[in-house]
């Protein structure tokens, strides 16, 4: 259903955002690299949209890029005033090899 949500509503990024979420369950990696990429909007971005980017860097190894996606999701859920979910990604992002 996900991805005929994507192919009706290309730009929708919550739909991109749950696309590469199901690949990401299903270990195919690249794949929701691609679509959350796609899911980030620079000019608004959000806490849990980087968040799950950053999650989907560190399975293909790019740790650099998972590292600042988290630190961007840091600084959205702050500016948010979400400070848990911030706190959580944050322990996260340090603890990143």
């Amino acid at each position: 259903m996900i991805v005929t949500a994507v192919a009706a509503e290309p730009e929708n990024r919550a739909y991109r955002d749950g696309l590469g979420r199901v690949y990401y369950r299903l270990g195919r990696f690249p794949e929701a690299v691609v679509e959350l990429e796609k899911a980030v909007d620079e000019k608004q971005p959000d806490g849990t949209v980087l968040d799950h980017l950053g999650d989907a860097y560190r399975k293909v190894g790019k740790t650099d890029k998972a590292a600042a996606a988290w630190r961007r999701s840091v600084d959205a859920y702050e500016k948010d005033k979400e400070t848990e979910k911030a706190k959580k990604v944050n322990d996260k992002s340090t603890k990143i090899k």
